[in-house]
């Protein structure tokens, strides 16, 4: 509505078969409120992910939290900019790998600036920057991957700093060409595969 929104959702992305001995899915439950160029908000994921153990009758079940609550303003309709927004977050995440009967928490902050101008009424230009520090976002990257955590594997260093130039070329009602350049710069672990 005009004051803000929820949402929930269930992206159950891996079914236990025969040939695929593994199970995993994701619940996630968001929701902002707005007043004027002020918002609030929160982001809740909560993921799953089982597979078996090799040599053994036990199966590993692991799950990963993250909690999300941020604020910001949006200044969009108060410029000549398309868009003009600044918003910031904490994060805290806790994984549990039930096997070992092991916990690992970590939490971090986001900063996020984004801009756009449209022009000619079919072509945009903009940027968004966001800024991430972290203490040990993905504590079980290293043994699950994916498989556990969604999202960039960018976001297991402890700095990290995105940036995107983006041009919309053709935009219309029926197709959308986006050039975009991002910018990864990271700092403070090794985040390679």
């Amino acid at each position: 509505g005009k004051l803000g929104y929820i949402e929930a959702a269930c992206d159950w992305y891996s079914m236990k078969t025969q040939e695929h001995p593994y199970e995993a899915f994701r619940l996630m439950l968001n929701g902002e409120l707005q007043y004027r160029w002020l918002y609030a908000g929160a982001y809740l994921t909560s993921g799953h992910y089982t597979q078996p153990m090799p040599n053994h009758s036990k199966i590993r079940v692991c799950d990963n939290l993250v909690i999300n609550p941020y604020v910001g303003v949006n200044l969009s309709s108060i410029t000549p900019l398309d868009t003009l927004q600044l918003q910031c977050g904490y994060l805290y995440t806790m994984s549990r790998d039930r096997y070992q009967y092991d916990v690992m928490t970590g939490y971090g902050v986001m900063l996020d600036f984004q801009a756009a101008k449209t022009f000619c009424k079919r072509h945009a230009v903009g940027v968004r920057n966001t800024f991430f520090y972290s203490e040990n976002f993905m504590p079980m990257y290293y043994r699950f991957g994916v498989n556990l955590y969604r999202g960039h594997p960018f976001y297991r260093a402890k700095w990290y700093n995105r940036t995107e130039l983006s041009a919309d070329i053709v935009k219309f009602d029926f197709v959308d060409l986006r050039f975009s350049w991002v910018f990864h710069y990271v700092l403070g672990w090794k985040v390679g595969h």
